[in-house]
């Protein structure tokens, strides 16, 4: 037994090792299973990343009948390899062919569909009033729940501004996540916790297009209506909601844009002085960080990169925008296409919104469709959009849900909602 010792000790220290490297500096997996289910079987391709403190797990998944199946998942399972342990099928008839992953735990994902040759979600089901009541039922005895399973017919909290009503679906509020609606003078906050009306200014300011969320700040820019120019910027912090002022270092032009946010900084571009400018919250100061004669700033691969003056007003710069994917806009036109980590997102012509897999562009996922979208953002895997007087929001773990109504925004959308998320 003394012999034993030593070597029980050091088996527990390599056990030991072991999980400090996992946990620490293994980032990334792919693995390939299968699953064997009542009246169909799976071969799954699971692949992890942890991106930004978050743990995202994506699959492709092929039944016996060679239909596949995209979706993912973003849960902390401490980077355990196959994850998901059982797959339930549902096929009323031959042109509608669903499944519900079960993962670790008894967590119950998202209902994935083929329907008509196209894969599809839960949401996009519903707003085309495909019914699949009996597949939800048969989850929901298994102590499965979502918030898009609840046909939106939630207890609204009416609140009374200075200015309209918001009508907050509160059992629609997500944990991390901080909502908030430009209510002309300041901002309709809604969280999980708490809902509040914040009035940061004296004026009304009813065109709210020049705001913008970088990290937890929300930097507002009212110009001077008479001389077009402002010197100080207010920024909210949405995490405590309070109002900090920042101060140029010269008069800033209403001729001016956003180039977008880096590390939690906030830059812009005054094309009157053709000077650019960094917005630091953290040390409560703006600086001049481009100009004709040292170069500007873009963001290129990631990185901050330096070019001269001459290309850089060739056109302007953004640091969030759209980008190019040959095969998606041969197939689906002129569309704007966004990136997160394994996903590029878009809109086409007839609001419905897709995601699609970077490693199987050729499967297109609707996620949903609206009648009408008025304005919308779409930020790593989540979107926010207004349609009438609604504002929704979609996640992967939550589906397509209403978060709050207000007849202002018929006529008043252009960049007035957003969200923040807690990491």
């Amino acid at each position: 037994m003394k012999k034993l010792f030593p070597i029980i000790i050091a088996l527990g220290i390599f056990a030991l090792a072991y999980q400090v490297v996992v946990n620490f500096f293994i980032n990334s997996h792919e693995i390939n299973y299968s699953i064997k289910a009542t009246n169909n079987s799976f071969v799954i391709d699971e692949k992890y990343r942890r991106v930004n403190g978050q743990d995202n797990y994506y699959f492709y998944v092929t039944d016996n009948r060679n239909d596949k199946y995209i979706f993912n998942f973003n849960e902390d399972y401490n980077k355990q390899k196959k994850i998901l342990k059982d797959i339930k099928f549902y096929n009323p008839y031959d042109d509608l062919k669903c499944i519900a992953p079960i993962y670790k735990g008894d967590k119950v994902g998202g209902i994935v569909c083929n329907y008509k040759k196209d894969v599809v979600e839960y949401s996009y089901l519903a707003n085309n009033k495909i019914e699949v009541k009996e597949f939800v039922e048969s989850l929901e005895r298994l102590g499965a729940t979502r918030l898009d399973w609840k046909n939106n017919k939630v207890t609204s909290d009416n609140k009374m501004t200075n200015t309209s009503i918001f009508n907050v679906y509160k059992n629609n509020l997500v944990d991390n996540y901080t909502f908030m609606a430009w209510n002309y003078n300041g901002l309709f906050f809604m969280r999980k916790d708490k809902i509040v009306e914040k009035n940061y200014f004296n004026s009304d300011l009813y065109e709210n297009t020049n705001s913008y969320l970088s990290g937890k700040y929300y930097y507002v820019f009212d110009f001077d209506k008479k001389i077009g120019k402002l010197n100080e910027i207010t920024y909210i912090n949405v995490e405590d909601f309070g109002k900090n002022v920042m101060s140029f270092p010269e008069s800033l032009d209403d001729n001016m844009y956003i180039n977008g946010s880096y590390k939690n900084n906030l830059y812009l571009t005054d094309l009157a002085s053709k000077k650019q400018y960094v917005l630091n919250p953290y040390k409560d100061k703006a600086e001049v960080c481009g100009n004709k004669d040292d170069g500007y700033l873009i963001l290129e691969d990631g990185n901050l990169k330096n070019i001269s003056s001459k290309e850089y007003f060739k056109k302007k710069y953004y640091f969030d925008k759209s980008i190019k994917v040959d095969s998606l806009e041969k197939k689906f036109g002129n569309v704007n296409i966004f990136e997160s980590d394994n996903y590029y997102y878009f809109k086409d012509q007839v609001n419905t919104f897709y995601k699609v897999d970077k490693s199987h562009l050729e499967i297109p996922v609707k996620l949903f469709k609206l009648d009408s979208v008025s304005d919308y953002l779409i930020r790593d895997d989540d979107i926010l959009l207004i349609s009438n007087d609604t504002m929704y929001f979609y996640s992967n773990n939550t589906g397509l849900i209403p978060i709050v109504r207000n007849n202002e925004f018929k006529y008043n959308y252009k960049n007035i909602c957003n969200f923040y998320k807690k990491s």
